[in-house]
């Protein structure tokens, strides 16, 4: 058997040549668990699915796509196969997994907040605070502004130590 590499490959060949039955069988060959594989398969099958009139096999790609990075781009490819009367309830589905899970990521607070999820960012950052630490210095002090712009109850402090920067969120309100 090839490699999923290997599979990869030929599927986009023959998809440059406009053959979508082979491009789709070597391209569905890939496992959608392949760490390295699965990101261009999908991508490539999201093309392919709507050109053969399939787009019922199309929607699971787009949640996969939708879910391994949650942005408003993403969303939007995820809807147009949904329709845009389910965007609320994938925003709220999506909103309701953020805070249910123990794990902090960065990037799943700014899309709370991309997609005007103001309460939901809020408690998701609420929720995980223990969490936060230096580790996200790089986004930490644009997602506190974020917040504190759409008037949250947030409060951004730096505090300094020996040679680096601390960033924290704490709840409360800033005083006088």
């Amino acid at each position: 058997d090839p490699s999923p590499a290997a599979c990869l490959d030929i599927g986009r060949v023959y998809l440059e040549c406009d053959d979508l039955d082979n491009a789709r069988s070597w391209l569905e060959r890939v496992p959608p668990d392949e760490r390295m594989e699965s990101v261009q398969r999908d991508e490539l099958l999201l093309t392919i699915y709507p050109r053969q009139g399939c787009s019922n096999l199309a929607i699971p790609v787009a949640w996969r796509i939708f879910r391994r990075h949650r942005n408003p781009k993403t969303l939007d490819v995820l809807i147009a196969f949904l329709g845009e009367s389910e965007r609320g309830n994938v925003i709220a589905e999506e909103a309701a997994k953020l805070l249910a899970s123990p794990q902090f990521i960065l990037d799943n607070a700014q899309f709370l907040l991309q997609v005007g999820s103001l309460d939901d960012a809020e408690q998701y950052v609420l929720t995980h605070a223990a969490a936060i630490n230096g580790d996200y210095y790089w986004g930490l002090q644009d997602l506190a502004e974020e917040l504190l712009a759409a008037d949250r109850n947030l409060l951004l402090y730096q505090e300094h130590q020996r040679k680096y920067k601390f960033w924290g969120i704490y709840t409360g309100k800033c005083g006088s």
